[in-house]
């Protein structure tokens, strides 16, 4: 297996409006861009990193990894583009047939301690063929001139085991802080399928920024646990001057339905699990599972986990989770169940792609965003997908955008599935509002083809009176927020101080609609 090298870049479109593309009148595209091949799903995944052009926005990886490169299937490659502008400022491409490089983005701290933080893309091979000769990789790059740092391999980090096809190494990689306090910041990689202890129990390796050396591991507790299906640095929980970190095992616990851990960064000491209260788990924590960080208002990091194959209302219904890190840490080490979920109301869903988007409505509290991939209501909307900004305080829709590319000519009854891959993306066009990066893993190109779409999204301020997330005061409105108040729901609860509702609530719903939208 040879290097990644660097290749021309995706042709980005400029800065355009398409809110034609869009169900709701208030939906401004910064820029746009669109794959090359057919099928390529470019925009498969996409992950905020540092800003590394110096200009106050952070910059977006983005990858394609069912790319053909000279007529070899599913190599990848993966993009870095400019958060401002959407201009590509690196390419990377595998060179492994059914290496499926840029299956996984890491955001990574400063790894070659130059000053300059840097990133990783993780080639842990195809998952639809898993008995390929293929043990995966991860490859880290250098945030200053793109360059490869280190190529790392599966047998690199092998103790006893010498069949290492399918174990997935690369499968996640995310930064982890300096934990051993040397200048170069540390990472994690894992390899859910990893069976040296146990068949398909899954590893996870924290590793220095220095050495690439091993600081420790952590490991599936069971046989097919697949421990290490995803892993985020969640913040500094405890107050120890040190982020902790999270890894996920998505077919753990009850009925093999996943459970997520959190670790001391410090220490590596298990602090407490995470798990889902739906009776429908089908995969908690199998991709998407971060901190979008303070959603409560408490000053502790809060955690997001999804399942997106949920099967509360038939296949693929999906469920999203926000976690209160705090309640976890009093408690010690336990399971903590959600204080706040998300479940789609039809099959095929899939909510749960997604995580944090920023304090979109300025209340001081971390905000997420989730997708809808399908929606059954018309033509143009089936299999199009839309994107849903949620408070992370009290669970309040506060944006909605929804794709009208759907199930119609030339989709092959799919649509584009915009929300394949939910990105923050900083404050773009400096308007005071964040901003998201949002891909479309099967939208069109200008020539119709099938290839992969992406879209910086601007942030609009939210309106008090909207209650279904289209910047607009209407009935729909006065119907979502008396559901909500009947509900007893937080969303509901407009006058401090929180934790009661009345009258005065209603009252104050009525003069926010009064007043009406921007």
């Amino acid at each position: 297996m040879r290097h990644p090298i660097l290749v021309a870049s995706t042709l980005v479109l400029p800065p355009i409006a398409q809110a034609q593309d869009f169900a709701e009148p208030v939906v401004r595209v910064l820029y746009t861009s669109a794959g090359i091949n057919a099928g390529e799903q470019y925009g498969y995944v996409s992950e905020t990193i540092a800003d590394l052009t110096g200009d106050g926005v952070p910059e977006i990886l983005n990858s394609a990894p069912f790319r053909r490169i000279n007529g070899q299937a599913k190599v990848g490659v993966a993009f870095v583009h400019d958060g401002r502008t959407g201009a590509v400022l690196a390419t990377h491409t595998g060179q492994t047939t059914y290496g499926f490089f840029g299956w996984r983005l890491g955001a990574l701290g400063d790894i070659d301690a130059d000053g300059v933080p840097d990133y990783a893309v993780g080639a842990a091979g195809d998952i639809f063929q898993p008995n390929l000769p293929i043990p995966g990789e991860a490859f880290i790059y250098s945030g200053a001139d793109h360059s490869l740092i280190r190529r790392l391999d599966a047998a690199d980090y092998a103790v006893t085991d010498t069949d290492l096809v399918g174990d997935r190494f690369g499968q996640d990689i995310s930064a982890i802080g300096d934990i051993d306090a040397d200048g170069h910041d540390d990472f994690i990689v894992t390899a859910d399928l990893w069976d040296e202890a146990l068949p398909n129990a899954g590893m996870a390796w924290v590793l220095s920024g220095a050495d690439f050396s091993v600081i420790r591991t952590h490991a599936g507790a069971e046989t097919g646990d697949r421990f290490g299906a995803s892993t985020n640095p969640v913040g500094d929980i405890n107050a120890d001057g040190v982020p902790e970190y999270l890894v996920s095992a998505r077919d753990a616990g009850d009925n093999n339905q996943g459970i997520a851990h959190v670790y001391d960064g410090a220490t590596g000491a298990h602090l407490f699990a995470l798990q889902g209260d739906s009776p429908t788990m089908t995969s908690f924590g199998q991709y998407f599972a971060s901190s979008p960080g303070d959603c409560t208002g408490d000053g502790v990091p809060d955690i997001f986990v999804s399942d997106f194959l949920d099967t509360r209302h038939g296949a693929w219904t999906g469920a999203a989770y926000l976690f209160d890190t705090a309640q976890g840490l009093a408690r010690g080490d336990e399971v903590l169940l959600p204080y706040w979920s998300v479940v789609g109301d039809e099959t095929r869903q899939s909510v749960g792609f997604g995580g944090g988007v920023g304090d979109v409505d300025a209340d001081g509290c971390a905000d997420i965003a989730t997708c809808f991939l399908s929606n059954t209501q018309t033509p143009e909307t089936r299999w199009a997908g839309i994107v849903r900004v949620y408070s992370g305080r009290t669970g309040k829709v506060l944006r909605r955008v929804t794709s009208l590319q759907g199930d119609g000519p030339g989709f092959n009854n799919w649509g584009e599935q915009f929300g394949y891959s939910i990105s923050p993306a900083g404050d773009a066009d400096a308007d005071g509002t964040p901003d998201m990066f949002v891909t479309a893993g099967f939208g069109k190109n200008d020539a119709g083809t099938v290839v992969g779409r992406v879209y910086a999204i601007a942030g609009e301020p939210p309106c008090d009176a909207d209650f279904d997330g289209d910047l607009r005061a209407d009935i729909t409105d006065v119907i979502e927020y008396l559901a909500l108040f009947v509900a007893c729901a937080p969303a509901a609860d407009l006058v401090p101080p929180q934790g009661s509702l009345d009258f005065s609530d209603i009252i104050a719903f009525l003069g926010a609609f009064g007043a009406g939208c921007p």
